[in-house]
C-alpha cells in the first residue's frame, strides 16, 4: 500500500505537466503501474482463473486502453512478468509480446488511414479509441515497439543483483522531466496553457 501511495502521489504531481506534454487525456504511467498492481492482486486472489480472464478482457483492457498511458499493453506486460514463472522466458516473452502488440497497433492505424480514405464516416471510431489512425502514429509506434522488443537483450544480461538505492531520485525525475519539457514547450510556443483556462 505504501508503494501504491508513492506512485499515486508522484503520478498526481506529474499529471498537469504530463497532460501539457502528451496532449492526450491519459493517466500517466504511475497510474498504469497502480492498475497493474491491482490486476496482480486480482490474479492472485481470484481462484477461478476463467473469471479473472473474463474480468480482465471485459473490464480491465477497455479501461486501460481508454484512460491509461501505454493502454492495455502496459498492464498486460506487468501481468506477464508476474505469471511467467520460468526466469528465462520471463525476460524474453513480455518484451517480445509488447513489440508484437505495438507493431500490430501501428498496422491497425495504417488500416484506419485506408479506411478513412474510402469511408470517412468511420474515422471517428478510431479517434474515440485514442489511437488516431494517422501516419504519425504509425511511424512512431513501429520504432517504439521494436525498442520494446530489444529490451529482452538487456533483461537476459541482467545478473539479478539489486542496483544502487536511488528510488527517490527516480520518483522525483518522472514529474521533473515532464515539468522541464512543458516549460520548454511553453517558452518556444508549442504548448499553450489555454487547456487549463489560462
Amino acid at each position: 500500500m505504501r508503494y501504491i501511495g508513492r506512485l499515486l502521489i508522484f503520478g498526481l504531481i506529474a499529471a498537469p505537466f504530463h497532460f501539457l506534454v502528451i496532449a492526450l487525456p491519459w493517466l500517466n504511467i504511475m497510474f498504469t503501474i497502480v492498475l497493474g498492481l491491482i490486476v496482480l492482486v486480482l490474479y492472485d486472489k481470484i481462484r477461478i482463473k476463467v473469471l479473472f480472464w473474463l474480468l480482465y478482457i471485459i473490464v480491465i483492457i477497455p479501461i486501460a486502453t481508454l484512460y491509461f498511458e501505454m493502454m492495455f499493453i502496459g498492464v498486460t506486460m506487468i501481468l506477464l512478468f508476474h505469471i511467467i514463472r520460468n526466469e528465462s522466458a520471463r525476460r524474453i516473452v513480455p518484451p517480445v509480446v509488447s513489440m508484437v502488440l505495438w507493431v500490430g497497433l501501428a498496422f491497425f492505424a495504417m488500416w484506419g488511414i485506408s479506411l478513412e480514405a474510402v469511408a470517412p464516416e468511420y474515422s471517428e471510431t478510431f479517434r474515440n479509441a485514442h489511437f488516431t489512425a494517422d501516419f504519425n502514429f504509425m511511424m512512431t509506434t513501429i520504432p517504439f515497439g521494436i525498442v520494446c522488443g530489444l529490451t529482452s537483450i538487456l533483461l537476459t544480461s541482467y545478473n539479478g543483483e539489486r542496483g544502487k538505492r536511488m528510488k527517490w531520485l527516480f520518483y522525483a525525475f518522472y514529474p521533473a522531466h515532464f515539468a522541464v519539457l512543458a516549460a520548454i514547450g511553453i517558452l518556444v510556443g508549442t504548448i499553450s496553457l489555454s487547456v487549463f483556462g489560462i
